[in-house]
């Protein structure tokens, strides 16, 4: 017995038409029937199952070829005709493609897997006062974010998706070469099972857009160079409902131009003239919170260290504090005065001590009377000749 079931009359084509006609002809009624658009028709589920089971034999050049031979003949009976055809589980798996945009609450059908955002890196430098103190500072990120206009779903407003007329629904197609044979994903939805009978024009079916964030950082206190920051939530968004990734922060410490830090205490030198270092006095020491006085005692020798205790680096356990170690430098002034030697002198002698002017009798001499005591020397010594 002939087959009577027309697969070019059901896609409203003939068998002159070529594969765009038919990709086109099945989006058209596939759209029409689709069972969101006609919740409870059971003509219309049948009508959907029918062009996808045209289609399928249609777009496919091996079997269209087969299927225009045989359409007529007795011997494409029942049984040719389930050869074309794809099991019932098959026609069940193209509604799942349908069901993450319904909602469908089939626990018995897949779903997509939500997928989490990737991780952002990113570096901010901070100066040395905030690493010590802590504070909050601010970063600029570019980042994937959800279409604000599809919400994600890559579809323009107010439009349905479509199961994919390839790979109809399944992500993946088959493809053969003599006696071999190997899957890979569907070019024409990407492996989503899926295309669009408008993409949004806001992302382009991507269902994310670049968007540039500035994100507020809270830099902790005793915080350390190349330190790794995380900040959860802040990476690209998930797709399918999928997590966010997170934003990782890699922290430079600008260099001080005074202060320095060992561990948790922090150092610094301060210049002291020798007649403060010998007579001692009160002198001003900056510290991260401002001046502080600090006593020097007379006699202080060069580089002793005083300690200030709790002005250092605070502990992140305890809120306890290091030092600020405070290195005196000596300085010596490279020019005095002819007074001032006079003075440095007597004090010398008043201590004991020997000290040897830098220039010799000799040297003091004037020029002239030098010049004419040489001159008498060499006529002495010539006429003795």
């Amino acid at each position: 017995m002939a087959n009577t079931t027309n697969y070019y009359k059901i896609l409203g084509v003939n068998e002159q038409s070529d594969d765009a006609d038919i990709k086109r002809a099945y989006r058209k009624l596939a759209f029409k029937y689709h069972p969101d658009r006609n919740p409870e028709d059971k003509f219309a589920e049948d009508k959907f199952k029918q062009v996808t089971e045209a289609y399928r034999v249609l777009s496919d050049a091996k079997k269209r070829a087969e299927y225009d031979r045989n359409r007529f003949s007795s011997a494409y009976d029942a049984a040719s005709q389930a050869a074309y055809r794809s099991p019932t589980t098959h026609v069940d798996d193209v509604f799942d493609i349908f069901d993450h945009f319904s909602n469908a609450k089939n626990t018995s059908r897949k779903k997509y897997q939500p997928i989490r955002g990737a991780d952002l890196k990113y570096g901010v430098t901070i100066s040395f006062e905030d690493s010590i103190l802590g504070a909050t500072t601010t970063v600029e990120i570019l980042r994937s974010e959800q279409c604000t206009r599809c919400r994600g779903t890559g579809i323009e407003p107010r439009t349905y998706p479509m199961i994919c007329p390839v790979c109809l629904g399944k992500g993946r197609v088959r493809q053969s070469h003599g006696f071999l044979g190997f899957t890979q994903v569907c070019q024409e939805c990407n492996g989503t099972g899926r295309v669009y009978q408008k993409a949004c024009s806001q992302c382009q079916g991507d269902s994310r857009i670049l968007q540039k964030r500035k994100i507020a950082i809270k830099i902790p206190p005793n915080i350390e160079e190349g330190t790794n920051l995380k900040v959860s939530g802040e990476g690209e968004s998930g797709l399918y409902g999928g997590s966010p990734g997170d934003l990782f922060i890699t922290v430079h410490v600008r260099p001080h131009e005074f202060f320095g830090r060992k561990d948790n205490d922090i150092w610094c030198e301060i210049p002291l003239d020798v007649t403060q270092a010998i007579l001692g006095g009160v002198i001003e020491v900056p510290t991260l919170e401002g001046k502080v006085r600090i006593r020097i005692p007379s006699g202080t020798q060069p580089d002793r260290v005083f300690r200030l205790s709790k002005k250092g680096v605070p502990f992140s356990s305890n809120g306890h504090r290091g030092d600020l170690l405070v290195k005196v430098k000596v300085r010596i002034p490279s020019h005095i005065s002819p007074r001032q030697r006079e003075l440095l002198e007597e004090f010398a002698y008043l201590s004991g001590e020997k000290v040897s002017r830098p220039t010799s009798r000799f040297m003091e001499i004037p020029k002239k009377k030098l010049s004419s005591w040489f001159q008498k020397v060499f006529k002495q010594k010539s006429n003795e000749a």
